[in-house]
């Protein structure tokens, strides 16, 4: 599967919005789609829809393993709860 193609299903996925022919187009920022999402979820998802393919993940496994990394690090970070 193409790495932009997966991108598009994720981020229909987390906002719920369909992309139709809006995904050949600069995507809105997923933030202002979802809000709730973290910064790191926008970050992961910018890079693999981006129209440079250099800039691109260049496999699937480059991909999962930036998802990872934003997951442990939003595990690592305090929560709200912990800062209060």
């Amino acid at each position: 599967m193409k790495i932009r193609a997966l991108a598009v299903a994720v981020l229909m996925l987390v906002t719920a919005a369909y992309l139709g022919t809006a995904a050949r187009a600069e995507p809105t920022p997923i933030r202002q789609l979802n809000a709730a999402l973290p910064a790191w979820v926008d970050a992961v998802i910018e890079r693999a829809l981006a129209k440079d393919f250099e800039k691109r993940f260049q496999n699937g496994a480059e991909f999962a393993e930036a998802i990872r990394q934003g997951r442990r690090s939003a595990a690592a970070a305090p929560s709200a709860d912990a800062r209060a």
